[in-house]
């Protein structure tokens, strides 16, 4: 009984090792498992699908777009020659068009006109004493001319013909001395006049009065204009380029000119003047641009917009899509692609050429630039190109 007893739970005991080694089979079975998936897990690296596009040489056309102040070719400021006088009336109002020799305004003359007075007559008088020496000089005249012939045949004394030849010359003196009173009366009646025509101010050019400086009753001075006059048959954008683009800029190229006061119109202009140096500070070159303004629609003071087409070139170019901007700066960056893997590079932007943009300096022609799914990727990250 004892010895059946012994057999049986000798029998248990087995079972139950063979249970505890079956279970302790499977969960290192299990825990295998689980640490190889988890092996495989993190040596699996997530590819990034990209497109890519490769930076390239290209002919574009090279565009520069500039801002610029709408400004007059030619203003002129009027001022009165004559100072010190009360300006008696005005005849024309800011906004008013003038041509050239049109009055704008009367200064008080009353003076001068009396002064024109006197000069003129003194000047009939001059006239009339100068008819009077020459009567006298023909009368001198024929007593000499009839002394000279008594003379001749021994008729008359020489005392009589010395005399006579003295009152001809002091005669003839007179005639000279009268001419010349009425020479000196025909000058002062000529700068009087010059006086009293400054005395009437008119336009020096044909324009538009742009601005008034003085009311009626103020006092002239030549330091103080009366008004402005504009010419707005042609107006002018001053503005600025680059030195890299300055070599390219040449006389008669047409500008594309947008003017914010006419929303989707264009005015066509062209480069008239153009610096013959570069400002070393801002390394850039001042041009002219004119505009035909014979309609008068464009006022001076108005924001512009300018379009400078300077022809094709080959420039290092990618599509726009592949260029990003550091939130909040002016610098951009690329990625491009090498060995699978994404590579950041930082990149100066020239112009922005329909859909390409100008690479300057960062990468070079025929580096793979990521042009869709780079919001993705960072420098570093494993890529696979797709179309």
């Amino acid at each position: 009984m004892i010895e059946e007893n012994k057999k049986e739970n000798k029998t248990g005991l087995y079972i139950a090792i063979i249970l505890i080694i079956m279970l302790s089979g499977f969960s290192i079975y299990n825990y295998l498992k689980y640490i190889n998936k988890e092996v495989v897990t993190v040596n699996r690296v997530e590819k990034f699908p990209v497109s890519v596009k490769k930076a390239e040489l290209k002919p574009i056309d090279v565009q520069i777009i500039q801002t610029g102040n709408i400004l007059p070719v030619q203003s002129v400021m009027v001022f009165s020659k004559i100072p010190g006088k009360i300006i008696k009336k005005i005849v024309i109002e800011k906004g008013y068009p003038v041509k050239a020799g049109d009055v704008i305004a009367f200064l008080e003359r009353d003076v001068v006109d009396a002064q024109l007075r006197e000069a003129e007559t003194g000047l009939i008088s001059a006239k009339a004493n100068l008819k009077q020496v020459e009567a006298n000089l023909l009368v001198v005249e024929n007593d000499k001319s009839r002394i000279e012939s008594l003379y001749n045949q021994k008729a008359m004394a020489k005392q009589k013909l010395d005399h006579i030849l003295a009152q001809y010359n002091m005669m003839q003196e007179s005639v000279n001395l009268a001419n010349a009173q009425i020479e000196r009366a025909k000058a002062v009646i000529k700068q009087l006049n010059v006086l009293s025509e400054n005395h009437t101010i008119k336009a020096p050019i044909d324009g538009i009065i742009s601005k008034r400086f003085v009311d009626q009753g103020s006092m002239s001075s030549p330091g103080s204009p009366l008004v402005e006059i504009i010419d707005k048959s042609i107006v002018k954008i001053i503005t600025t380029v680059t030195e890299r683009d300055f070599p390219n800029i040449k006389k008669g190229i047409e500008a594309e000119i947008k003017v914010d006061a006419f929303p989707g119109k264009l005015f066509s202009g062209e480069i008239t003047l153009i610096s013959p140096s570069i400002d070393p500070l801002t390394r850039t070159g001042e041009i002219e641009i004119h505009i035909n303004n014979e309609k008068g629609e464009i006022s001076p003071g108005m924001f512009s917009r300018v379009k400078l087409k300077l022809g094709k070139t080959k420039k290092l170019v990618i599509p726009g899509e592949g260029i990003n901007q550091v939130p909040g700066t002016g610098d951009y960056f690329v990625y491009i692609v090498q060995n699978n893997t994404a590579v950041m590079k930082n990149v100066e932007v020239g112009e922005f050429a329909g859909p390409y943009v100008e690479i300057l300096a960062g990468i070079a022609a025929g580096d793979s630039v990521i042009i869709k799914g780079q919001t993705r990727v960072k420098d570093g990250s494993e890529v696979e190109i797709v179309k």
